[in-house]
């Protein structure tokens, strides 16, 4: 095999920077392209862009604050596993009504996994931007940091705090990009 570089055609190297990024092309509505004047605080709405944003740090705040209802139902369910195999520790972001239900033993493990099914399913419809979702998981997460009230767990109350927080930021950020 000759790797002598002056014969044949040479590949590219992989060591090549790519081209810069090219800034995208105004979007023109057709009234303004037809010369008719948009309203103030108008939005452009073109086909094939629902869902979109002009936004990106607006739009990942969205999905961020959507995410903790995941985080909420995921380690909820590590929780579950983990105490059901007998051993002593927990995750603090899970459900205290997961916990409350595991205690009790018995049938009450399929209602802790509904509860997890539920957060699950609210992260789900917040990824889509549905605000009854945002809402709803931080009612029903701030109803479950009241068991750790009632216990006097304070860095189980403060982290449901903070978590609720970190949703809400995500619900006024699906508000904004909804108007």
């Amino acid at each position: 095999m000759d790797m002598n570089p002056s014969k044949g055609a040479q590949a590219p190297s992989v060591f090549r920077r790519p081209p810069p990024p090219r800034a995208p092309a105004p979007r023109v509505a057709p009234a303004a392209a037809a010369g008719v004047p948009l309203a103030i605080g108008e939005r452009i709405a073109t086909p094939g862009t629902a869902g979109r944003t002009d936004d990106p740090d607006l739009d990942a705040r969205r999905r961020r604050g959507a995410h903790w209802l995941y985080w909420i139902a995921a380690l909820s369910l590590v929780n579950t596993v983990v105490g059901l195999a007998g051993l002593h520790w927990r995750f603090i972001i899970g459900l205290g009504l997961t916990q409350l239900f595991q205690e009790t033993g018995g049938a009450a493990h399929v209602i802790g996994l509904a509860v997890i099914a539920l957060f699950a399913l609210l992260g789900q419809r917040a990824v889509a931007g549905k605000l009854w979702a945002y809402m709803t998981g931080m009612i029903v997460y701030g109803i479950d940091g009241l068991i750790f009230v009632l216990i006097q767990d304070w860095i189980g109350v403060a982290f449901h705090a903070f978590a609720i927080l970190m949703i809400s930021r995500g619900l006024m950020a699906a508000r904004r990009l909804a108007a």
